[in-house]
């Protein structure tokens, strides 16, 4: 009920905001909104727009923008599109389509207190066109009452005459008022009442397929329970007529966690003997740090080549020396190195001589470091040259 009331609501709104205006009450609409519109873009301009309709020659020739103004109203006005004769557009649309450019620049440059002034005094417009519209057929109505009140007190032989071509003269003006009544609903509400059918026929369709989801969970629930009654589950059957009914429940109750527990005593007991049979094995890691047994598989040297290799002949003594190498595991051909740590303050000043070249920098550059954490390289003797194959680790602390 209640989306019932909604729907009718929404018809109810959007057929006060599409209705149209005749084409006779749009063009007086579109002159005062013209006279409003160009009194506002000419500033000191005094015209009284509910007596004057203005023209192109109350503008300056020299002023361009105005007279496109003017032109863009004027081509509004000669509009024969049905959506632009509604209410809604007159007040709100016009002023922001970009069908009509002049207006939109318009109203945007004017937008907030200007524009809403101008929109409040064209609504006052079309409720005053539209009343005196009401009262002005009230006035035709009451007229034709009266001349068929004086034509029925006649009663003379040549009123008699008369009655058939007056009845007939009245009988085309009803026809082409009812005529024009329904051509001018199905302008002025036609969008409304297709919108109401379109409206109507989604809430059925929702019905229809709320209805049809729920048969559908009806179904699936009478196939379980089916299901159910083709694979029913074994019960005992229990004596209702025995007075230690409940000892019995509870006997068996017992009896079957007895059974389940042996069972796992019995799964417990296997795994456990299986576990006793693996034999347990002790690995002992050997270090793969080098071994350093004699004094002269240690030598010293000073600083590498920037393309990260030092030269066989450069070895120095210990007082000179900024990197400390050790042949590693015996292979004449392979040694590893390292940073001296007594040289930090060298090392820390020519970083792209010393670091650089040779090491990895485990964190940004520090010439202010307290501490230097270095982890070993790798060297390898190809020819005259002891080539990095691996760099030395370096941290700042």
């Amino acid at each position: 009920m209640r989306k019932i009331v909604m729907i009718v609501f929404l018809t109810t709104f959007l057929t006060n905001a599409q209705s149209n205006l005749s084409q006779e009450q749009f063009e007086k609409v579109v002159d005062n909104m013209t006279c409003l519109c160009i009194n506002e873009a000419l500033d000191k301009s005094t015209l009284d727009c509910e007596k004057t309709t203005i023209k192109e020659s109350n503008i300056p020739t020299t002023d361009t923008k105005t007279l496109d103004l003017y032109k863009e109203f004027q081509k509004l006005k000669k509009t024969t599109d049905s959506k632009e004769l509604s209410i809604i557009f007159l007040t709100k649309n016009v002023f922001q389509s970009s069908k009509y450019e002049k207006i939109k620049a318009f109203a945007e440059k004017r937008k907030g207190d200007k524009i809403n002034d101008i929109i409040k005094k064209i609504r006052e417009k079309i409720t005053l066109i539209s009343s005196e519209n009401t009262k002005s057929s009230d006035n035709v109505s009451q007229t034709s009452d009266q001349s068929d009140q004086f034509q029925n007190s006649e009663s003379t032989p040549q009123a008699e005459q008369v009655i058939p071509n007056v009845y007939t003269d009245n009988i085309e003006p009803e026809t082409k008022k009812q005529k024009y009544d329904t051509g001018d609903f199905m302008k002025d509400y036609g969008f409304s009442f297709i919108l109401f059918i379109m409206i109507v026929g989604l809430y059925i369709y929702l019905r229809r397929r709320n209805f049809a989801s729920v048969k559908k969970v009806e179904f699936m629930i009478k196939v379980n329970e089916g299901k159910r009654k083709l694979n029913p589950i074994s019960v005992p059957p229990i004596s209702s007529h025995s007075p230690n009914r409940g000892l019995e429940d509870s006997v068996n109750t017992l009896k079957d966690t007895i059974g389940r527990l042996e069972v796992k005593i019995i799964a417990l007991e296997t795994q456990s003997k299986k576990e006793a049979l693996v034999p347990t094995i002790s690995v002992t890691e050997v270090p793969k740090t080098p071994i350093m047994l004699q004094d002269d598989k240690i030598f010293y040297k000073h600083a590498p080549h920037e393309s990260g290799y030092f030269d066989t002949d450069d070895e120095v003594n210990l007082g000179d020396a900024v990197f400390k190498f050790t042949i590693y595991n015996n292979n004449s051909n392979l040694a590893s190195f390292e940073i001296i740590k007594e040289k930090k303050k060298l090392i820390l000043d020519y970083p792209n001589k010393y670091i650089k070249p040779v090491c990895e920098e485990l964190n940004a550059f520090n010439q202010n470091a307290n501490n230097l954490v270095i982890h070993s390289g790798i060297a390898e003797k190809r020819n005259d040259k002891w080539v990095v194959t691996s760099k030395a680790k370096i941290k700042y602390e």
